[in-house]
């Protein structure tokens, strides 16, 4: 009958919300149920993962929101993070206050859902399967499983990001060598990753949909156009990578550090036949970091002839000035 049908499924409902609050003692139940319905589908695994990923105060201004009045009077910051969300989803205001009222009016977390679902009919997104008929696993899923590498290999547990370990398997399961090949630099400059060797979730989920790129498939299948675009806009690229590889509390980069990724850069049509001499001088020269003018203008002295080079009228860093004299000097002996 349906009263029986209804039964049945409210105590399927509360057996898995029960199941979260187990393992999730911390959080409200209403939050819980919230996120296990409205936003996973009832899916319990994709309930698990957004509530765990979410901070404390996430999960308080989440409460605060579901306690609110009526969604048509928003202050002026859910107006601001309403047209951010419209603006990256292309999606309309209905869309955007829907999922943001869910999520506590936390832009980040509200896109999670959007592009774990999709929103095509305007109404309740259907769940998604975690992983396409290929096996490559949807965005949010991806994101998940390298930031939980992370944080196990050691990363910090309080930063909603792809850090480390998980940085090292992103690239195994596209199939490229981290430490030798630049593909995980690329994607970190085109993702706008703004923190030293982390990408976060919403630099994630955000910069792959602009690249067209919704699963690990697709992001393999990109693999030749985002090298072109790193070639297309080479000295852009190039200077992003000395803040993203420097420690972010440092202003220098560690000379063998600087070393490592000139010989990952330096190469192609980038290559410079005084390379191997411009790194024997800077061991022997004992320094330790190397400054950011130094690396911006590097380009502009493999362009140069050190034949003609001006020591004494350049406006050159005094590092290359040292490197000129002493390879006039090594060519004169």
């Amino acid at each position: 009958s349906y009263s029986f049908c209804t039964l049945l499924q409210a105590t399927k409902n509360a057996m898995s919300a029960s199941s979260l609050q187990q393992q999730l003692p911390y959080i409200d139940t209403a939050i819980i149920e919230h996120i296990l319905w409205n936003v996973a589908g009832g899916n319990q695994e994709l309930a698990y993962e957004t509530l765990k990923s979410m901070s404390r105060s996430q999960l308080a201004e989440l409460g605060d929101s579901m306690n609110q009045g009526s969604p048509n009077e928003l202050t002026r910051q859910q107006e601001a993070a309403v047209k951010e969300f419209m603006d990256i989803t292309s999606s309309s205001r209905k869309t955007a206050v829907k999922f943001l009222s869910r999520n506590g009016w936390e832009l980040a977390t509200a896109l999670n859902p959007f592009f774990q679902y999709g929103d095509s009919d305007g109404d309740e997104p259907s769940p998604s399967k975690g992983a396409d008929e290929s096996g490559s696993y949807d965005l949010t899923s991806i994101f998940n499983r390298y930031k939980e590498r992370g944080v196990a290999e050691g990363g910090d547990e309080s930063v909603d990001a792809i850090q480390g370990s998980g940085l090292v398997m992103f690239c195994d399961e596209l199939g490229v060598d981290p430490y030798n090949d630049n593909l995980i630099l690329i994607i970190a400059w085109l993702l706008g990753s703004e923190e030293s060797y982390q990408i976060t979730r919403s630099e994630f989920l955000n910069g792959f949909k602009k690249l067209q790129c919704r699963t690990l498939t697709d992001i393999k299948n990109s693999q030749d156009t985002i090298r072109r675009r790193a070639e297309a806009n080479w000295y852009k690229f190039y200077v992003f990578c000395f803040d993203w590889v420097k420690p972010s509390a440092q202003r220098q980069l560690e000379t063998e550090s600087a070393i490592d990724l000139w010989t990952n850069l330096i190469a192609g049509s980038h290559s410079w036949p005084h390379l191997d001499s411009w790194f024997k001088f800077l061991v022997a020269s004992g320094k330790k970091t190397v400054s950011k003018d130094v690396w911006q203008q590097f380009p502009e002295l493999q362009k140069t002839d050190l034949q003609t080079y001006d020591l004494e009228n350049g406006a050159w860093p005094v590092l290359f000035d040292e490197f000129v004299e002493k390879m006039r000097e090594s060519k004169s002996s």
